[in-house]
């Protein structure tokens, strides 16, 4: 059961693979900017965290991410979750931050926007049709989210506008509609 908006936490969740292209040191950068603004702001980053020196990429890039929350109290590396896990997390809090530039579909786009959240992506790839090419949850680059999120975060009645205009994605991208296509 997701829970209605005000009884969610302010935070942010992202969910993923850690790895460069998911982008999260700058998701890290983002959140932090905006609690420099006065935003009581926690974030949550969801997802394996490769721990292998066979590869020396990734490993590399969870070192540096492990060293970017280290001492944030307000940053908390989750590392893989269960599904129930994921689930829960992300129907507890009001925001999403997805990092990765050009995503073909954007699968966890879609799973905040079922868990009710509002999701700020990057304004490339299909994953701006998952929220309907939402321009105020859409960004550029670092400075653009944080701007964006700052002139939205109080401001109620755009929240609601934003929730409201959300499709419902088992009826857009759900397995009976694709059934029903085929079927067509």
């Amino acid at each position: 059961s997701t829970l209605d908006w005000e009884s969610r936490e302010d935070g942010f969740v992202s969910v993923g693979r850690i790895v460069s292209e998911k982008n999260i040191l700058r998701n890290i950068e983002i959140v932090c900017a905006l609690r420099s603004r006065g935003y009581d702001l926690h974030y949550h980053i969801a997802g394996p965290i490769d721990s292998s020196s066979a590869l020396p990429f990734s490993s590399n890039y969870s070192d540096k991410i492990r060293s970017a929350v280290s001492g944030k109290e307000h940053i908390k590396l989750e590392g893989s979750l269960s599904r129930e896990g994921l689930l829960d997390l992300l129907s507890r809090h009001k925001y999403a931050i997805h990092g990765k530039e050009h995503e073909h579909f954007g699968i966890a786009v879609a799973e905040m926007v079922s868990a009710g959240m509002l999701p700020f992506i990057p304004e490339t790839g299909g994953q701006v049709e998952v929220i309907n090419s939402a321009n105020q949850l859409m960004y550029s680059n670092k400075w653009d989210a944080i701007d964006k999120i700052d002139s939205l975060i109080e401001d109620k009645t755009a929240i609601d506008d934003l929730r409201n205009s959300m499709p419902d994605i088992d009826l857009k991208f759900g397995k009976s509609r694709f059934q029903q296509e085929i079927s067509n």
